[in-house]
């Protein structure tokens, strides 16, 4: 029956009806591209800087109380319903932490295990580095391959892509997705702000003693500390030779050679640490919790073996840097190391022998102190069995 006029043809009305089903399509795939660019981009700039900024007061919190930011606590606090944005939120946040703090987030490296305490952090880096690199390399070969580019894939090509895939898994397991938080001022400014500046007050000023009352008008106030338990400063220096002393011992200690040293400094498993933040309000630690509590805060490993002699013996404890070595380093100890043994040499004063004699020819020339402290951490790399990290 042909048409009446006016009236469309049936393939007019379906030529009509496709028009329209693939405006709706696009106009739909439209809509779902614009969420899924909205949900990576956190819905512009704007909600970008919210949620660094948001990432930057959790990351002060934790690192308050000395604990890791894990990334599922950053994505079930700031964004539960759009974890895409992870990565461009945790960037804005480094800008942040970076010019406003002073500060920066640093991941933690893994735990190690077994044999390879002795590799040291350098060793473990460019193992990172060399298969983050084969991961790159083999997320290429995927992609060309998937394309369609080149010929079909045979078994060989099959087998590659399996390495790569295991290669990648092996990269992921490196990662921790847990930072904490490291100071990025400089020494010198460290220093100035230390340096007890008071206000010249009357009332500041005891009458008596002529000595200041209350604020020392410090910026950077070391016998606050942090509510931890840990943030005294004298804590801060017992704990930098308990880990210098583990560094010099292919960095891993037992708990007997540990406490052994540590008798040698009147401090015993016994020993109550008279230290404690003013704005702590934990109790004084004995020497033993307070490496258990170290262990717990990740400045060191403590590493529980059973007894050689046999069943019924109690086990062995072995001690290791801890993951947070980002906030003092090895390099750090071994320059700790250097200022201590060299206190109080005079460097110009031994950059020449003494006038008035002459030198043997069998006496070894005497260094200066540039040259003892080169010698001496060397010395100190020799000893914790690997380059320094740092």
């Amino acid at each position: 029956m042909p048409p009446r006029r006016g009236e469309p043809s049936q393939s007019q009305s379906q030529r009509r009806r496709t028009s329209q089903h693939r405006q709706g399509t696009e106009s739909s795939d439209e809509e779902d591209d614009g969420r899924g660019q909205a949900g990576g981009n956190a819905g512009g700039s704007k909600d970008h800087k919210v949620l660094g900024a948001q990432i930057v007061r959790l990351a002060l919190f934790s690192e308050y109380r000395r604990q890791p930011l894990r990334r599922d606590h950053i994505v079930k606090t700031v964004m539960p319903n759009n974890a895409r944005a992870f990565q461009s939120a945790l960037l804005e946040a480094q800008t942040l932490l970076r010019t406003t703090f002073g500060m920066e987030l640093v991941e933690l490296r893994p735990k190690r295990k077994g044999d390879d305490v002795g590799e040291g952090p350098a060793q473990t880096q460019a193992q990172t580095q060399a298969q983050t690199q084969a991961q790159t390399q083999a997320q290429t070969q995927g992609r060309s391959q998937r394309k369609g580019k080149g010929p079909a894939r045979g078994e060989d090509e099959d087998d590659e892509l399996e390495e790569g895939t295991q290669t990648q898994a092996q990269g992921k397991k490196q990662r921790t997705n847990a930072w904490i938080l490291r100071s990025i001022l400089p020494g010198e400014l460290i220093a100035a702000m230390a340096d007890p500046a008071p206000l010249p007050l009357p009332d500041e000023v005891d009458e008596y003693t002529n000595e200041l009352q209350g604020d020392s008008g410090a910026l950077l106030q070391w016998e606050k500390g942090d509510g931890t338990g840990v943030g005294h400063v004298g804590l801060l220096g017992v704990r930098t030779v308990i880990l210098a002393l583990i560094l010099c011992r292919n960095r891993i200690m037992d708990d007997d050679t540990l406490h052994s040293y540590l008798r040698r400094l009147n401090l015993t498993r016994d020993t109550v640490l008279p230290y404690g933040s003013d704005d702590s309000k934990e109790p004084p630690l004995t020497l033993d919790k307070y490496l258990d509590l170290l262990a717990k805060l990740n400045y060191l490993e403590k590493v529980v073996k059973p007894a050689d002699a046999g069943p019924g013996q109690p086990p062995k404890i072995e001690w290791r840097w801890g993951s947070r070595e980002a906030e003092f380093s090895e390099q750090a100890a071994a320059e700790f190391i250097a200022s201590i043994v060299l206190e109080g040499e005079d460097s110009e004063s031994e950059d020449e022998a003494p006038r008035g004699r002459r030198a043997r020819a069998d006496e070894e020339p005497r260094l200066s102190r540039a040259q003892k402290r080169a010698r001496l951490l060397k010395n100190v790399e020799k000893a914790a069995g690997g380059a320094l990290a740092g």
